[in-house]
């Protein structure tokens, strides 16, 4: 290839790349491998459950723990009123959406945020272990509630 039918300057070159060699062998710091002093460090618990009705959300216990400090469920988020906002077209419930950020009534799916925990990385086990009991959530799953949780159930008529 001749000069004059190089028209790109980069496309079809092997630049050189400074930072490979430290991305290769892991010596590359990204943002997450600094931690400042003082910084928060937060932790989301999630329901295991695919579809249910929240009966109660304790946290006092991980209130509780030293460096903690916020807990959050849907009952502290704001409530708007069920009503579309906007243009025809683009309208937009906020009832809809401030439900789908962080369960109140209900757990609409897997993995459907339920409570936050933020605090200072004092120990880290205070948020590897939040999972496990220090936000306490009670509910009735789907299946108590007569809902479908699988597809074969659905096509079987159960």
């Amino acid at each position: 290839m001749t000069q004059q039918q190089k028209a790109f300057r980069w496309v079809g070159t092997r630049p050189v790349r400074p930072d490979g060699v430290a991305k290769v062998t892991g010596e590359a710091k990204f943002g997450a491998d600094y931690h400042l002093p003082g910084a928060l460090y937060g932790k989301v618990l999630r329901s295991p459950h695919p579809h249910a009705r929240i009966r109660s959300i304790d946290t006092s216990r991980a209130a509780a723990l030293p460096g903690v400090k916020a807990v959050l469920t849907g009952a502290d988020l704001p409530d708007h009123d069920f009503a579309y906002v906007g243009p025809e077209r683009l309208a937009v419930n906020f009832w809809h959406i401030t439900r789908n950020v962080m369960a109140r009534e209900k757990v609409l799916y897997e993995g459907h945020a339920v409570a936050a925990v933020a605090g200072l990385l004092l120990a880290p086990v205070t948020f590897v272990h939040l999972n496990m009991g220090l936000v306490a959530l009670k509910a009735f799953p789907a299946a108590v509630l007569g809902g479908l949780t699988s597809l074969p159930g659905a096509l079987a008529g159960g």
